[in-house]
């Protein structure tokens, strides 16, 4: 699922626990939203490691097309 839907179903359970004074709820949908951040937290890393990756590559073959024309 979208982490963004996850992080929004998780503060709809936080605040009802809180309307409802339901403390199980309340944690629940704090716990949803945690989770929802570490895995956007995840994929952001990831992506940023994926463009390192093709920063690499690309310098590599610039590198490598410097030194043919030598």
């Amino acid at each position: 699922m979208n982490s963004k839907f996850d992080k929004l179903k998780g503060k709809i359970k936080e605040t009802t626990g809180k309307l409802v004074d339901n403390d199980e709820l309340e944690a629940k949908g704090q716990q949803e939203q945690d989770q929802a951040k570490a895995k956007e937290d995840a994929k952001h890393h990831a992506e940023g490691k994926t463009q390192e990756k093709r920063e690499e590559i690309q310098r590599d073959a610039i590198d490598e097309d410097e030194t043919k024309e030598l």
